[in-house]
Protein backbone atom coordinates (compact mmCIF):
# COMPACT_ATOMS: atom_id res chain seq x y z
CA UNK A 1 0.00 0.00 0.00
CA UNK A 2 1.37 3.39 -1.00
CA UNK A 3 0.80 6.05 1.66
CA UNK A 4 1.36 9.81 1.62
CA UNK A 5 1.52 11.98 4.74
CA UNK A 6 -0.03 15.28 5.78
CA UNK A 7 -0.47 17.27 8.99
CA UNK A 8 -4.02 18.34 9.78
CA UNK A 9 -5.15 20.81 12.43
CA UNK A 10 -8.64 21.15 13.79
CA UNK A 11 -10.87 22.19 16.67
CA UNK A 12 -9.06 20.10 19.30
CA UNK A 13 -6.89 22.41 21.36
CA UNK A 14 -5.18 23.79 18.25
CA UNK A 15 -3.05 20.65 17.92
CA UNK A 16 -2.15 19.02 14.65
CA UNK A 17 -2.31 15.34 13.83
CA UNK A 18 -0.22 13.40 11.36
CA UNK A 19 -2.35 11.55 8.84
CA UNK A 20 -1.24 8.85 6.42
CA UNK A 21 -3.49 8.29 3.41
CA UNK A 22 -3.81 6.54 0.09
CA UNK A 23 -3.55 8.98 -2.83
CA UNK A 24 -6.41 8.45 -5.29
CA UNK A 25 -7.33 10.12 -8.56
CA UNK A 26 -11.01 10.76 -7.73
CA UNK A 27 -11.47 11.10 -3.95
CA UNK A 28 -15.06 12.27 -4.28
CA UNK A 29 -16.07 8.84 -5.56
CA UNK A 30 -14.45 6.65 -2.89
CA UNK A 31 -15.72 5.75 0.60
CA UNK A 32 -13.16 6.03 3.38
CA UNK A 33 -11.89 3.44 5.80
CA UNK A 34 -10.60 5.69 8.56
CA UNK A 35 -8.27 4.11 11.13
CA UNK A 36 -7.70 5.79 14.49
CA UNK A 37 -4.53 4.93 16.45
CA UNK A 38 -2.52 5.07 13.22
CA UNK A 39 0.79 4.12 14.82
CA UNK A 40 -0.66 0.96 16.37
CA UNK A 41 -2.49 -0.06 13.21
CA UNK A 42 0.43 0.59 10.88
CA UNK A 43 3.36 -0.57 13.01
CA UNK A 44 1.96 -3.34 15.22
CA UNK A 45 -1.30 -4.58 13.71
CA UNK A 46 0.25 -4.25 10.23
CA UNK A 47 -3.09 -3.18 8.80
CA UNK A 48 -1.60 -2.05 5.48
CA UNK A 49 -0.29 -5.57 4.84
CA UNK A 50 -3.63 -7.08 5.84
CA UNK A 51 -5.44 -4.81 3.37
CA UNK A 52 -2.95 -5.53 0.58
CA UNK A 53 -3.53 -9.25 1.08
CA UNK A 54 -7.31 -8.81 0.94
CA UNK A 55 -7.07 -6.74 -2.22
CA UNK A 56 -4.80 -9.36 -3.74
CA UNK A 57 -7.72 -11.80 -3.67
CA UNK A 58 -10.27 -9.23 -4.83
CA UNK A 59 -11.67 -8.20 -1.43
CA UNK A 60 -12.07 -4.79 0.24
CA UNK A 61 -11.20 -2.86 -2.92
CA UNK A 62 -13.70 0.02 -2.77
CA UNK A 63 -12.38 1.93 0.25
CA UNK A 64 -9.66 4.53 0.47
CA UNK A 65 -7.65 3.98 3.66
CA UNK A 66 -6.69 6.86 5.95
CA UNK A 67 -4.72 6.49 9.21
CA UNK A 68 -4.94 9.23 11.86
CA UNK A 69 -2.21 9.56 14.51
CA UNK A 70 -3.18 9.47 18.17
CA UNK A 71 -0.66 12.23 18.94
CA UNK A 72 0.48 10.86 22.30
CA UNK A 73 -0.57 8.55 25.12
CA UNK A 74 -2.07 11.44 27.08
CA UNK A 75 -4.00 12.68 24.05
CA UNK A 76 -5.38 9.16 23.51
CA UNK A 77 -6.91 9.33 26.98
CA UNK A 78 -8.53 12.66 26.13
CA UNK A 79 -9.53 12.36 22.49
CA UNK A 80 -10.76 8.77 22.49
CA UNK A 81 -13.07 9.03 25.50
CA UNK A 82 -16.27 10.24 23.82
CA UNK A 83 -14.79 13.68 23.21
CA UNK A 84 -16.95 16.18 21.29
CA UNK A 85 -13.99 18.21 20.04
CA UNK A 86 -12.23 15.19 18.59
CA UNK A 87 -15.47 14.07 16.98
CA UNK A 88 -15.62 17.45 15.24
CA UNK A 89 -12.02 17.03 14.07
CA UNK A 90 -12.92 13.75 12.36
CA UNK A 91 -16.19 14.90 10.82
CA UNK A 92 -15.27 18.50 9.94
CA UNK A 93 -11.57 18.18 9.06
CA UNK A 94 -10.55 14.64 8.20
CA UNK A 95 -13.58 13.46 6.24
CA UNK A 96 -13.85 16.63 4.09
CA UNK A 97 -10.11 16.45 3.36
CA UNK A 98 -10.15 12.87 2.10
CA UNK A 99 -13.73 11.88 1.36
CA UNK A 100 -15.42 14.71 -0.48
CA UNK A 101 -18.49 12.77 -1.57
CA UNK A 102 -21.84 12.91 0.19
CA UNK A 103 -21.66 9.18 0.83
CA UNK A 104 -22.51 7.82 4.26
CA UNK A 105 -20.64 4.61 3.51
CA UNK A 106 -17.47 5.55 5.41
CA UNK A 107 -16.05 3.08 7.94
CA UNK A 108 -14.32 4.01 11.20
CA UNK A 109 -11.84 1.60 12.81
CA UNK A 110 -10.34 1.63 16.30
CA UNK A 111 -8.92 -0.59 19.01
CA UNK A 112 -9.07 -0.37 22.79
CA UNK A 113 -9.74 3.32 23.62
CA UNK A 114 -9.95 4.27 19.95
CA UNK A 115 -12.48 1.45 19.54
CA UNK A 116 -14.63 3.26 22.09
CA UNK A 117 -14.16 6.46 20.08
CA UNK A 118 -15.18 4.70 16.86
CA UNK A 119 -18.43 3.53 18.44
CA UNK A 120 -19.17 6.97 19.88
CA UNK A 121 -18.52 8.84 16.63
CA UNK A 122 -20.59 6.42 14.55
CA UNK A 123 -23.49 6.80 16.97
CA UNK A 124 -23.25 10.59 16.80
CA UNK A 125 -22.76 10.75 13.02
CA UNK A 126 -24.20 7.67 11.35
CA UNK A 127 -24.98 9.85 8.31
CA UNK A 128 -21.19 10.05 7.81
CA UNK A 129 -19.94 6.77 9.27
CA UNK A 130 -22.31 3.92 8.52
CA UNK A 131 -19.97 1.30 9.98
CA UNK A 132 -17.62 1.10 12.97
CA UNK A 133 -15.09 -1.64 13.62
CA UNK A 134 -14.41 -1.60 17.36
CA UNK A 135 -11.68 -4.04 18.36
CA UNK A 136 -11.69 -4.64 22.12
CA UNK A 137 -13.28 -1.22 22.74
CA UNK A 138 -12.77 0.22 26.21
CA UNK A 139 -16.48 0.07 26.97
CA UNK A 140 -15.67 0.06 30.69
CA UNK A 141 -14.68 3.76 30.57
CA UNK A 142 -16.43 5.90 33.21
CA UNK A 143 -18.55 3.02 34.51
CA UNK A 144 -19.64 2.12 30.97
CA UNK A 145 -20.70 5.69 30.17
CA UNK A 146 -21.47 5.00 26.52
CA UNK A 147 -23.71 2.03 27.23
CA UNK A 148 -25.52 3.87 30.02
CA UNK A 149 -26.38 6.70 27.64
CA UNK A 150 -27.77 4.45 24.91
CA UNK A 151 -31.32 3.96 26.30
CA UNK A 152 -32.06 7.64 25.66
CA UNK A 153 -30.38 7.69 22.26
CA UNK A 154 -32.31 7.76 19.01
CA UNK A 155 -32.48 4.51 17.05
CA UNK A 156 -29.64 3.97 14.63
CA UNK A 157 -29.08 2.06 11.43
CA UNK A 158 -25.30 2.09 11.91
CA UNK A 159 -23.36 -1.18 11.84
CA UNK A 160 -20.93 -2.16 14.59
CA UNK A 161 -18.27 -4.86 14.75
CA UNK A 162 -17.64 -5.34 18.48
CA UNK A 163 -14.89 -7.79 19.34
CA UNK A 164 -13.19 -8.85 22.56
CA UNK A 165 -10.92 -11.64 23.73
CA UNK A 166 -12.00 -14.34 26.15
CA UNK A 167 -8.88 -13.51 28.17
CA UNK A 168 -9.75 -9.82 28.65
CA UNK A 169 -10.91 -10.29 32.24
CA UNK A 170 -8.75 -7.75 34.08
CA UNK A 171 -10.67 -5.38 36.36
CA UNK A 172 -10.14 -2.82 39.13
CA UNK A 173 -6.97 -1.42 37.54
CA UNK A 174 -5.63 1.98 36.52
CA UNK A 175 -3.99 2.87 33.22
CA UNK A 176 -1.06 5.21 32.59
CA UNK A 177 -0.44 8.00 31.85
CA UNK A 178 -3.57 9.60 33.35
CA UNK A 179 -4.38 6.96 35.97
CA UNK A 180 -7.62 6.13 34.13
CA UNK A 181 -9.68 3.69 36.19
CA UNK A 182 -11.09 0.47 34.78
CA UNK A 183 -13.66 -1.15 37.04
CA UNK A 184 -15.29 -3.79 34.84
CA UNK A 185 -13.57 -6.42 32.71
CA UNK A 186 -13.27 -5.63 29.01
CA UNK A 187 -15.04 -8.90 28.16
CA UNK A 188 -18.16 -8.17 30.19
CA UNK A 189 -18.44 -4.49 29.26
CA UNK A 190 -18.10 -5.23 25.53
CA UNK A 191 -20.84 -7.85 25.70
CA UNK A 192 -23.15 -5.38 27.43
CA UNK A 193 -22.34 -2.65 24.89
CA UNK A 194 -23.19 -5.00 22.00
CA UNK A 195 -26.51 -5.92 23.61
CA UNK A 196 -27.40 -2.27 24.23
CA UNK A 197 -26.54 -1.29 20.65
CA UNK A 198 -28.85 -4.00 19.33
CA UNK A 199 -31.60 -2.63 21.56
CA UNK A 200 -31.55 0.70 19.68
CA UNK A 201 -31.67 -0.94 16.26
CA UNK A 202 -27.99 -1.23 15.37
CA UNK A 203 -26.71 -4.07 13.22
CA UNK A 204 -24.12 -5.62 15.55
CA UNK A 205 -21.59 -8.35 14.81
CA UNK A 206 -20.13 -9.54 18.12
CA UNK A 207 -16.90 -11.50 17.81
CA UNK A 208 -15.37 -13.13 20.88
CA UNK A 209 -11.91 -14.39 19.98
CA UNK A 210 -9.47 -16.60 21.85
CA UNK A 211 -6.85 -14.35 23.42
CA UNK A 212 -6.29 -11.14 25.28
CA UNK A 213 -5.82 -7.40 24.78
CA UNK A 214 -3.17 -7.93 22.15
CA UNK A 215 -2.23 -6.59 18.72
CA UNK A 216 -1.65 -10.10 17.37
CA UNK A 217 -5.29 -10.96 18.13
CA UNK A 218 -6.53 -7.77 16.49
CA UNK A 219 -4.39 -8.47 13.43
CA UNK A 220 -5.77 -12.00 13.16
CA UNK A 221 -9.41 -10.87 13.16
CA UNK A 222 -8.96 -7.72 11.07
CA UNK A 223 -9.46 -9.44 7.68
CA UNK A 224 -12.86 -10.77 8.76
CA UNK A 225 -13.83 -7.39 10.20
CA UNK A 226 -12.87 -5.52 7.03
CA UNK A 227 -14.63 -8.00 4.76
CA UNK A 228 -17.75 -7.66 6.93
CA UNK A 229 -17.49 -3.86 6.69
CA UNK A 230 -17.14 -4.07 2.92
CA UNK A 231 -20.31 -6.10 2.44
CA UNK A 232 -22.49 -3.02 1.98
Amino acid sequence: MELAEINLSGPVGNETRRVWYEPVAEPEAVPLCLFLDAELYLDRVEAANVIDQLRGVGRFKRHRCVFVSSGSSALRHRDYTCHAGYTRFLTECVVPEFGRSATSMHTLVGLSLSGLAAAFVALQHSAIFSTAICQSPSAWWEREWLRRHLPGAKRTAARFWISVGDGETESDVRHAPTNMYQGAPQLDSCRRLAESLRAIGADVRFNQFAGGHDTACWRAELPDALMWAGEI
